[in-house]
């Protein structure tokens, strides 16, 4: 092949591979804003929660602590997952403390990051 034929495929396969790495850009954009977006999960299991007057009593409580950004109760598997701000935190004994005020005991507390959080 001659010279100039070669650098010519050369800058069209390379323009190709720009054009595809610009319109991808966005999505990976996103995809980070949207992991950072949330903090760290909090999964505690409640013993005596039975009921939906329960669960939005908790949901009211745990609304109002600036560090959390979503709460989710679970009656059948009497769990709550408490999602945290990016850079909050909220410590147990003060989720402890929620919980046991609003009349219920603690049986165990999880914690976990929220990398799940990426769109795909």
């Amino acid at each position: 092949m001659d010279c100039k034929v070669l650098r010519k495929y050369i800058m069209k396969y390379l323009n190709l591979i720009l054009i595809i790495v610009l319109v991808s850009l966005p999505n990976v954009w996103s995809n980070t804003v949207e992991a950072s977006k949330y903090g760290e999960t909090i999964t505690a299991h409640v013993k005596g929660m039975v009921c939906d007057f329960c669960a939005r009593g908790l949901e009211k409580v745990f609304k109002s602590e600036k560090a959390v950004s979503k709460i989710f109760v679970n009656l059948d598997d009497s769990i709550v997952s408490i999602r945290m701000k990016p850079d909050k935190n909220l410590p147990d004994k003060r989720i402890k403390e929620l919980i046991m005020k609003n009349g219920y005991s603690v049986e165990k507390l999880t914690r976990s990051e929220a990398k799940s959080e990426t769109k795909t």
